[in-house]
């Protein structure tokens, strides 16, 4: 089995600027704030169920962090970026084990590109909401405003919205009361619908 680089040794080669790392840590500040209720807004956390095209990924955040602008007074969105899957056994286990989707399972090429990937997000002003296993997370935390993995549990959230294989789910409404597993489900939306979605929330 090869061995994987250290962590301090991808992000020594791959750095977070200054001016970004300082973006990232206020991020991260607006959204405690925001579930400790120091922040009235609410907190919404949308993205793919996986990523698999980076081209794909980075264009979304591109429409994301437009879209976003139009409603930061009421809503902060936070992009979620999963890049480890929980698969049974001969499922993908997600892009950052197996970035070619061949079962190559090369996952030194897949935690660099990942981390490329969430330079370029961050760097267009996006927060982002990371989902990677624990193992693997140290090689990502430092470009992470948030973990997926622990957002359900948190109140203040208006919902999810994540594009599946089956189904589009978003939140019916975006009131303080609402609970984030009420969604309604609908046929696969491409991308500019899921922009357009966010932009009529307060519509």
């Amino acid at each position: 089995m090869k061995t994987l680089p250290t962590p301090s040794a991808v992000k020594e080669e791959l750095p977070i600027p200054m001016s970004l790392q300082k973006d990232i840590e206020q991020h991260r500040q607006t959204i405690q704030n925001i579930l400790a209720g120091k922040d009235h807004r609410r907190l919404l956390i949308i993205g793919p169920d996986s990523v698999h095209d980076l081209l794909g990924a980075a264009e979304f955040a591109k429409l994301l962090t437009e879209a976003a602008k139009e409603i930061q007074k009421e809503i902060f969105i936070a992009m979620r970026v999963c890049l480890e899957r929980k698969a049974k056994p001969g499922q993908w286990p997600g892009f950052i084990l197996d970035p070619k989707l061949d079962g190559s399972c090369d996952t030194e090429v897949g935690i660099r590109q990942s981390r490329r990937l969430l330079l370029a997000i961050a760097g267009m002003g996006m927060p982002i909401a990371i989902g990677v296993g624990h193992e693997l997370a140290s090689y990502l935390d430092d470009l992470a405003s948030m973990h997926d993995g622990l957002s359900k549990s948190w109140s203040r959230i208006v919902g999810y919205i994540y594009r599946g294989c089956q189904q589009f789910e978003y939140p019916i409404a975006t009131g303080a009361t609402i609970d984030p597993r009420q969604s309604i489900t609908k046929p696969c939306l491409g991308w500019p619908e899921a922009v357009r979605l966010i932009k009529n929330l307060h519509a």
